[in-house]
């Protein structure tokens, strides 16, 4: 007689029959074990209870045995993690936690890795009904570990089969092979027959080296742009070759060849850039128009930031040279010289005063026609320039200063009674000026009282504030 067995509860049995009365099936949910207080145990139909339970878990399966009809199989598995108890009993408890059956094992201590020694335990008990379709066989499929049996039927199984879909160019899977080398078909695999017939086909049209050596010379040499070329060598096309402007430099047209002509259309520009630069002064470098022998004429522009700009033409023949140059303020200037400044769009100097100007004669106050002798210069250097007169103010007053050097200062000032104010020159003059003084109201009781080149003292004596009008001049 086997010494451990399995039985049905007498409340397991009550459920069964009840179920199969009712079509309401017993749903077996979970496995526990036992240590039997220290002893081994026989099972009873009248336990509703393990002698002494230690562990309770999940079924990771229950289904009928493939050979038994009648037999119900549960399997829980409990994780290494989980021990330190002895396992004698078994019980299998529905999801209302009522025993349905109980049984016996063998002895077995069930370790914890903190012990040093762990396992994972799968525990399987099987019991006999007389109607399985009375037990629910399902398992929540998030608790479910497969055990190496399971896995291993389930290989043998998939292995025995031809249950796989075939390979395309989405998925993976079988193929069929082909030896053809025409075909079109993209769910076909070659064969190495057929890699070998086209490996072939192609070495004899391209040699294994994957060079074309054959073209090493054409069969009939030809022209590019009227270089001459048969393959043997590079050639060099210029920009003469196709009648097109350097691109750096360089001559177009010759003797005796018509030169093309640069035509820009609609609103286009010719643009020359890039500049050379010595101190303050730039200069870009835009046409030469190039003459016999050593004439020539230049167009360039030339600036000195924040100062100004100019249009420039440089003549030049026979050892004489002369520089024209039209600034951004309306100012023509020949070779150091100013001819003219217009201080509007309608400013032009007329015919006249141009005539009295090239005959060294200055036009008569009034007229347009009528002109005198003018002092000239013994030479251009000796001119005096517009920009040479010079004026200002600033919070310390106005004040002029001439070509020569002369120079003047003027404010109005509020001295209070008995006190003495400085004024500070709004320009500082080259020494200590000439220093005048008047009064707007009141008698005059005030003097300076020092000076240098950059102000003055005033000492107002009188009883009142006095506004007085200074005045100095070197």
């Amino acid at each position: 007689m086997s010494k451990f067995k399995s039985v049905v509860t007498a409340l397991g049995q009550a459920r069964i029959a009840s179920a199969i009365e009712s079509g309401k099936d017993v749903n077996i949910t979970h496995l526990a074990v036992g240590d039997g207080n220290g002893s081994a145990t026989t099972p009873s139909a009248s336990q509703t209870a393990l002698v002494h339970e230690t562990y309770r878990l999940p079924l990771n399966s229950i289904k009928t045995d493939n050979k038994n009809a009648n037999w119900i199989i549960a399997e829980a598995i409990i994780p290494a993690s989980i021990g330190g108890f002895w396992m004698r009993e078994m019980g299998l408890f529905s999801s209302e936690g009522e025993l349905i059956a109980v049984s016996n094992m063998a002895d077995s201590y069930k370790p914890t890795l903190e012990e040093g020694s762990g396992r994972t335990q799968t525990l399987r008990m099987v019991i006999t009904v007389t109607n399985t379709d009375a037990v629910t066989l399902t398992i929540d499929d998030t608790l479910v570990i497969a055990t190496e049996e399971y896995v291993n039927n389930l290989l043998a199984e998939h292995e025995a089969s031809r249950r796989h879909p075939d390979g395309t160019l989405m998925d993976k899977g079988f193929v069929q092979l082909s030896s053809a080398v025409d075909s079109t078909s993209e769910i076909l695999a070659a064969t190495p027959k057929a890699v070998k017939t086209v490996n072939d086909n192609a070495n004899g049209r391209l040699p294994s080296g994957g060079t074309a050596v054959a073209a090493t010379k054409l069969a009939s040499a030809r022209k590019i742009a009227g270089e001459a070329f048969d393959g043997t060598a590079d050639i060099s096309i210029t920009a003469a070759n196709v009648g097109a402007f350097p691109v750096q430099g360089g001559t177009v047209g010759s003797a005796g060849v018509s030169t093309p002509t640069l035509v820009v259309t609609d609103n286009g520009w010719i643009e020359k850039k890039g500049n050379q630069k010595s101190g303050d002064y730039y200069q870009t470098n835009g046409l030469r128009i190039v003459g016999r022998t050593d004439m020539l004429v230049d167009i360039f522009h030339s600036e000195v930031p924040n100062s100004y700009h100019n249009l420039g033409f440089h003549v030049f023949g026979g050892g004489n040279e002369g520089w024209f140059t039209f600034r951004n303020d309306g100012t023509l200037i020949t070779t150091g010289g100013v001819i003219a400044a217009a201080t509007a769009n309608e400013h032009a100097v007329n015919l006249a005063q141009l005539n009295a100007a090239v005959a060294k004669r200055a036009l008569l106050a009034g007229s347009t026609v009528q002109t005198f002798d003018v002092a000239q210069a013994t030479s251009w250097g000796h001119a005096v320039r517009l920009d040479q007169f010079q004026s200002g103010n600033n919070g310390n007053g106005a004040w002029v200063k001439l070509p020569n050097g002369t120079q003047w200062c003027r404010q109005n000032l509020s001295i209070a009674a008995n006190t003495t104010t400085t004024w500070t020159f709004p320009a500082g003059f080259s020494g200590t000026p000439a220093l005048f003084i008047s009064t707007f109201n009141g008698e005059l009781k005030a003097w300076f009282n020092g000076a240098s080149n950059s102000g003055a003292n005033i000492y107002n004596s009188s009883n009142i504030s006095l506004n007085v009008n200074l005045l100095a001049i070197w």
